[in-house]
């Protein structure tokens, strides 16, 4: 399956297992499903500490309607 990175303080991450934020995005054909792995208080994007970063889609543009996401977790 496809993943991605987020950035982490305002720099690109390699792409590596050990790299924070790992994304999979899965695709069933019309439908786009963005994951994301929680790393207890780890340096962001901003240098800030975080839980999670996730990436979702949206168009930016006047004229579409804004993009209705659901976000669930599971605890352990």
């Amino acid at each position: 399956c496809r993943s991605t990175f987020t950035w982490v303080n305002d720099t690109v991450q390699a792409a590596t297992v050990n790299a924070p934020f790992q994304e999979v995005l899965l695709h069933d054909g019309t439908n786009i499903l963005y994951t994301t792995f929680i790393d207890d208080n780890t340096k962001g994007f901003n240098y800030n500490r975080y839980d999670f970063q996730l990436i979702v889609a949206e168009r930016g543009v006047g004229g579409y309607p804004n993009t209705r996401y659901y976000f669930f977790m599971e605890l352990q």
